[in-house]
Formats: structure tokens, sequence, C-alpha cells
């Protein structure tokens, strides 16, 4: 009636609840689907993606459906998942607790407080781990069998593994479906150790990059253009304290400075072959920082950088000590 195409997630509920008498549509709107909706509330495309992935963990599917195609799937496994669930009201019940589960880790939504800070970091590099989460989450809430400190070990376990692969240029193409096989085969008894053999046993295209290897790509891999750059400099700068640096407002400093015309203070101080010095170390870890004063610093030379008021010599960013 407004003109605007229904979002697939409108298509459920309407799918799920005008086939009903009016007195059972109310009731089960306002029991469920209203919170359900309450949940996602300004981020529409997310619950229509929490929708594709319960669905996928439900019936264990071996691909991700397309995003204009979630209605049509759920039409056809909806009288399944409401046989396996008992009744409808079991069906919609299950459904909130997992989007709760959903909305922690994708919109932040409050739900563990412990955990807050790990969903956070992990959400900052990808979002494809949504429904291995779910099933965490499971483990967690329903059967009891991780803990929270369990449960921070599972989480830094996947951020570990999505990190490191990114510092090694690994691709992400096919995430999804890697993070879903390894949901589908956690089991309720040992979900944290299931997690690390699935991680471990990743092959090829998808390994678990290893120390030796993720050492080297760290220190000589340009990763300045990479997603999880100011990733790394925030959690190099706030590793093992008490007192974190909130650094969302601060922008990546190159030391060395970017500009191929280089002030004579620099082309001294890195010598006769300074271009392909500036050119092999430009965008690596070790020239790089964070800082607040970008445009102060500029392309100033070394010393400069240092003793400016604002400089690193009294900067309140750990890693300009």
């Amino acid at each position: 009636s407004t003109g605007i195409d229904l979002s697939q997630s409108d298509l459920i509920r309407n799918y799920i609840l005008m086939r009903l008498p009016e007195k059972q549509q109310t009731a089960l709107y306002d029991s469920y689907w209203s919170k359900l909706e309450a949940l996602f509330r300004g981020a529409e495309k997310t619950f229509d993606a929490f929708l594709r992935d319960y669905l996928a963990f439900k019936t264990k599917a071996s691909k991700q459906e397309r995003a204009d195609e979630i209605y049509q799937a759920f039409r056809r496994s909806f009288a399944g998942l409401q046989e396996s669930s008992g009744s409808l009201d079991a069906l919609l019940a299950e459904m909130l607790r997992f989007a709760r589960y959903y909305a922690a880790f994708s919109i932040g939504a409050s739900l563990v407080a412990e955990l807050a800070d790990d969903l956070a970091r992990l959400r900052r590099q990808y979002d494809v781990p949504a429904l291995l989460l779910m099933r965490l989450f499971d483990c967690y809430d329903r059967c009891k069998t991780l803990s929270t400190s369990q449960f921070r070990n599972a989480l830094n376990a996947i951020e570990s593994y999505l990190f490191r692969r990114a510092i090694c240029g690994e691709q992400t193409r096919s995430y999804w479906q890697i993070f879903a096989n390894l949901a589908y085969r956690i089991e309720e008894q040992n979900p944290l150790e299931d997690l690390r053999v699935g991680l471990a046993r990743q092959r090829d295209a998808y390994r678990f990059p290893g120390d030796s290897e993720f050492r080297r790509e760290l220190l000589l891999r340009d990763i300045y253009g990479l997603r999880v750059c100011g990733y790394a400099l925030e959690r190099l700068e706030n590793h093992g304290t008490k007192e974190p640096t909130n650094t969302s407002s601060y922008s990546i400093e190159h030391i060395m400075p970017q500009n191929n015309k280089l002030h004579d203070e620099w082309q001294n101080m890195l010598g006769t072959d300074w271009r392909k010095v500036q050119k092999d170390w430009l965008h690596r870890l070790g020239n790089l920082t964070l800082t607040g004063y970008n445009s102060t610093y500029s392309d100033r030379p070394f010393e400069e950088k240092k003793t400016i008021q604002g400089g690193f010599n009294e900067s309140a960013v750990r890693l300009n000590k």
C-alpha cells in the first residue's frame, strides 16, 4: 500500500501469521514477532540475514541462500520446522532465542556484558561467523556446556583464525560455508574442543596459518591497505592494559612519509638508496602508528615529529613511546 517492497522478514511474518485466526495472530505477534522486530529495528537487512542463517542452521544447508530468496526457502522448510519444534509457539520461541544471539553479535545488542568487547573485536573483522556464533551462544545459554571463559576462548580462536588469514593474504570467499560447516559439527558436549579441532583441520585455501608464517607476513607484508590494519594497531595499543585507549577518532600515521619527494633530512637518514627503502618499508607494520595529529605531523622530518607540540615524545598513544 505504501509502494515499498516488503522485506524478506515481512513476507515470512505474513506467511506465518496471516493464515491464522485473528486472535491467535495477535497473541503470537505480541509474544514473539514484535520482539523479533524490536531486536532488529533499524537493521532490517540484518533481520533478513538472521532468518537466512537460522534456516540454514536448522536445515544444515549446503549453500547460502540468495538475499532475495530467503522467503521462498523458508516456505519450503516451514512445515518441517514446525513439526520438529512440536508447535508454532515453540518454533517462534526458538527463533526469538536465536535472534537474541544473532543480534548480540551482528549489531552489538546487549546480552552478556562479559563478552561485549570480544564480540565487538570479532565484528570489526568480518560478519560471516554469525551462524557459528549462534551455535556457540546456544551451547552457552541453553546447554550450559560452555562457560564464559570458554566462550571467550572460542571467540579468540575465531578472531585469531580470521586475523592471521587476513595478514597472510588468504582468500575470504566461501567463509560463510566454512563457518556454517563448523556450526553443524559442534556437539553440545564439548563445543570449545570441537571448534578448535574444526579450525585446526581446515586445509589448503582455508588453513589456519601457523606462528612462523604469520610472524613473517606480519613483519614484511604491506598491511596499510588491509581491512584489519587499524584493528591490528588498536590491539597492539591496548593489549594487556586495564586502561584501554579509545582509538576510534585516531588515524593511521606513516612515520616515514608517503610523499615520493622526501625532505632532505629523511633522505639523509635512509641513505643513498632511500627510494627503495621507502618503497619497501612504507606500508609495513614498523612504519605505521596511530595519532590524532596526522595533519600536524605531515611530512616533517623524524626529529620534528618527535619534538613538536603533540609529537611522538609526548604522545598519549602507547605505540608512540
